[in-house]
């Protein structure tokens, strides 16, 4: 059968979005989503990587849990194909649900680890809620579904598997390294701030090595910016271009001077 793929997403319900694939071979390399994903095994074995175990096989009627920023791989086995459903649920909405249903009790997502659930009983709740979320109905009755499906099935149910990012230690530092990567940026970032976040993914967990190949680069680096500085002021070239370009800078700096000195004295004359 040819392999074929759907997308589901409403503008209504913009904190979710489901995909069916049907008889796919795509292989994907180990990778991690911002939101919260449900995935679903409808036909063949899937090989799931993200354990601390290494490689899971996954079988027809296997429900994976996995919660944000957690590296994984869902593939076929090799020469086959699968059938798989995949949600994707903003992680920020999740919260709030599991606030509301939790009541009293805290809610924790960042130590939260990968579930796996071989239940008959999910997988068809499952299969129910992507089938709805594809049909006609309306966005009140998709919605109180999916709300009933994660106070019913998120967190009942599934084995708890050990992942190596479970460490909330090494997860801590990883997180600022994260979010300053998926920031969009229009300047180029400076060595400042490349040397910190080099800084926190090491600390005491980087080897003796490391710390030694790092502590030089730096120094060369800091080396040779001080050498060409120095060059560039013996240089007569440099110094008689300073020196032509010394009268019209003087006259910027007290321009830049007089507008803030005016700009303090509105200031107080405003306030």
């Amino acid at each position: 059968m040819n392999a074929s793929t759907e997308f589901w997403r409403d503008p209504a319900m913009p904190y979710v979005e489901s995909r069916r694939a049907c008889h796919s071979r795509a292989c994907y390399r180990p990778h991690s989503h911002p939101t919260y994903s449900i995935g679903a095994v409808d036909h063949g074995v899937s090989v799931f990587s993200g354990t601390g175990d290494g490689l899971t096989t996954l079988h027809a009627g296997a429900v994976v849990f996995v919660p944000p920023r957690r590296v994984h791989a869902c593939n076929p086995m090799p020469e086959e194909a699968w059938s798989y459903q995949m949600l994707h649920l903003d992680a920020q909405w999740l919260y709030s649900v599991r606030q509301e249903g939790a009541k009293a009790r805290p809610v924790d997502m960042q130590g939260e680890p990968i579930r796996l659930a071989n239940d008959a009983w999910v997988y068809t709740r499952f299969c129910r809620l992507n089938a709805l979320l594809f049909s006609e109905a309306s966005v009140h009755d998709k919605e109180a579904a999916l709300i009933g499906f994660i106070g019913d099935c998120d967190g009942a149910h599934g084995q708890p598997v050990a992942t190596p990012s479970s460490d909330p230690a090494i997860h801590g530092r990883l997180s600022p390294v994260m979010d300053f990567l998926r920031h969009e940026r229009m300047d180029t970032p400076s060595l400042a701030e490349l040397a910190g976040m080099a800084a926190m993914l090491s600390g005491p967990y980087a080897s003796a090595a490391w710390k030694v190949a790092y502590g030089a680069w730096m120094f060369g680096i800091v080396l040779l910016w001080d050498l060409l500085v120095a060059a560039m002021i013996g240089n007569p070239l440099v110094l008689r271009s300073f020196s032509r370009m010394l009268p019209w800078l003087e006259r910027v700096c007290g321009g830049m001077l007089i507008l803030l000195a005016f700009g303090v004295i509105a200031a107080l004359l405003a306030s």
